[in-house]
């Protein structure tokens, strides 16, 4: 995917990704500390319960599985 495109969307991006997804990563990085300090998570377990809370809104969602997918040795 050319570097202009989203990698989680393919919409426009000055980066990785569009501001939508840019700003899910960045709330699932903030919170993943106190996730790991207070349910000894690692950083994949995290991701898979983020994904699995039927709350956790679709752009969060769509993140983690990209995130999940680049941890896992997939190209994202």
């Amino acid at each position: 995917m050319a570097a202009d495109r989203c990698r989680v969307c393919g919409g426009a991006a000055s980066g990785e990704l569009c501001g939508i997804h840019l700003e899910a990563k960045r709330r699932l990085e903030k919170h993943f500390e106190v996730w790991r300090q207070r349910m000894g998570v690692s950083w994949q377990e995290y991701l898979k319960m983020v994904q699995a809370n039927p709350n956790t809104g679709s752009a969060v969602r769509e993140v983690a599985a990209h995130l999940l997918e680049v941890a896992e040795g997939g190209t994202g």
